[in-house]
């Protein structure tokens, strides 16, 4: 099986480095790899961030880039032959999208695979049951499948038959990592483990620690460096500088080893690390980014064994909750997940069985939400006068909510006298008929380059070309 994978990775020096998406895409990758497929991969941002494991990537893996124009009339129309040719060239048996499509190349190739009749799966999180019902319905209807992450808590227990749910893609060593405590001379006490990627992440794990009290917890500091690391740390009160350790990262296993064999970790308020401690049922606090993943999400079973803070410095609530969360056993979080990991093969064993054509099902999906096969030819085929046009398939995904209405990006395979062509439309809904015609007001404007295909006032419905990104709203 030829694969193609699709992924980003944004930051560096002067902004936080955001790797989830590649991580998960590249443990993919590798599981690929170990059965003997071939894997191309595009990671827009790649050169922000580097480890052991994009090495060995580099090494068994084809990764490919290519230039992009500016993503509108012109340009949005050569990014689009420029990603058609380069799957063309690839040629994929599977296309496999690292997170929901809203833009850039994540949408570009989900657009191009759905062109070109290539199975496209998007790969996302599991934030709680509901959520995987809303993330199906919303963008479901562009994929042949669907692998959604999280502790089986977040699952939803009605699936639709295109989904996937898996754990998170982590593979851990609870013996090996037994073995680095011992080296550590920590051996036998409950661990608290530190992510400390971040000096503010530092910060709260050393104000936590001083804090504690508790002279049977050992601290184990993991940071990128160490040297810095150990020298901000010397504020902290001897008896803990003890008992503390500062390290580099491990290795994958022995790094989740760790974290399983911890009673609690002090990290990023972020899903992954969220999630991966919660599926090696141990708790976690995490240090909150404005704008970044919030607990409020969670089920409710989970909120119980985590935290979050957005002050460095150790509050009584979050001290509270750090001597509480020391006490409990993976026994108390049996609620949170199932014990289930091995992501990463459970979901190269479904890509395996997907089936080589496209999912049939999107067309009725896209149906229930008001397009249908007759609208769509009724729009599409004052393009083509006199000729016998059919509608093969039709996809959608949800791209934008701006205020009062939804937009879709629609992708419409269609015949002309039986030569196969393409179309990317886009669908708004709106929730009140004054928002329609707002909004055709400004569709009509000449200077906008907009072409509008359809309005329905009974359906609160508006269809138009797709002028390419750079004609989207902005995001909420």
């Amino acid at each position: 099986m030829r694969a193609f994978l699709v992924a980003y990775c944004f930051g560096g020096v002067t902004r936080q480095t955001l790797i989830g998406v590649y991580k998960r895409a590249l443990r993919v990758g590798h599981a690929l790899c170990d059965r003997g497929h071939q894997v191309s991969f595009f990671c827009a941002g790649r050169e922000h961030f580097r480890d052991d494991m994009v090495e060995r990537a580099e090494q068994r893996m084809t990764f490919v880039d290519w230039e992009w124009e500016h993503p509108l009339h012109e340009g949005a129309e050569a990014n689009r032959r420029t990603t058609l040719d380069a799957l063309r060239g690839a040629a994929p048996d599977v296309v496999i999208i690292g997170e929901a499509p809203l833009a850039g190349p994540l949408l570009e190739v989900t657009l191009a695979a759905a062109e070109l009749g290539v199975p496209v799966v998007c790969l996302d999180n599991a934030y709680n049951p509901f959520c995987v019902e809303q993330f199906c319905s919303h963008h479901g209807p562009m994929y042949d499948a669907v692998v959604l992450t999280g502790p089986s808590s977040f699952h939803t227990a009605r699936p639709p038959s295109f989904l996937l749910q898996v754990p998170p893609y982590i593979d851990a060593s609870a013996a090996d990592a037994r073995l680095v405590l011992d080296d550590l001379g920590l051996g036998g006490r409950r661990i608290m483990t530190v992510l400390a990627y971040d000096v503010s992440v530092e910060a709260l794990g050393a104000s936590i620690a001083s804090r504690l009290d508790r002279d049977d917890v050992g601290v184990v500091f993991v940071s990128h460096r160490t040297d810095d690391c150990t020298h901000r740390l010397g504020g902290m009160p001897a008896a803990v500088r003890d008992r503390t350790r500062v390290i580099q990262p491990l290795d994958d296993r022995r790094h989740f080893g760790l974290l399983q064999e911890s009673r609690l970790v002090v990290g990023k308020c972020a899903f992954m690390q969220v999630s991966e401690c919660l599926s090696l049922q141990t708790p976690i606090i995490g240090f909150y980014f404005q704008g970044d993943f919030h607990l409020d999400l969670i089920p409710d079973e989970c909120r119980s064994v985590s935290h979050m803070t957005a002050d460095s410095l150790c509050d009584d609530e979050t001290l509270a909750r750090a001597r509480h969360f020391l006490d409990l056993t993976p026994l108390d979080m049996r609620a949170v997940h199932d014990g289930r990991l091995g992501a990463a093969d459970a979901t190269v064993t479904f890509l395996e069985q997907l089936p080589k054509r496209p999912r049939g099902g999107t067309m009725a999906e896209c149906a229930r939400r008001g397009l249908t096969p007759e609208i769509l030819h009724a729009s599409i085929a004052p393009w083509h006068p006199r000729a016998d046009v059919r509608i093969v398939d039709v996809r959608m995904t949800l791209l934008r909510e701006p205020k009062g209405q939804r937009l879709f990006a629609v992708l419409c395979r269609y015949t002309v006298d039986g030569r196969p062509e393409a179309r990317r439309l886009w669908l708004r809904l709106f929730e009140e008929a004054d928002a329609l015609e707002a909004e055709l007001d400004r569709a009509l404007d000449p200077s906008t380059g907009r072409t509008v295909l359809r309005r329905s006032v009974a359906d609160r419905a508006m269809l138009e070309q797709d002028i390419g990104e750079a004609g989207l709203p902005p995001f909420n």
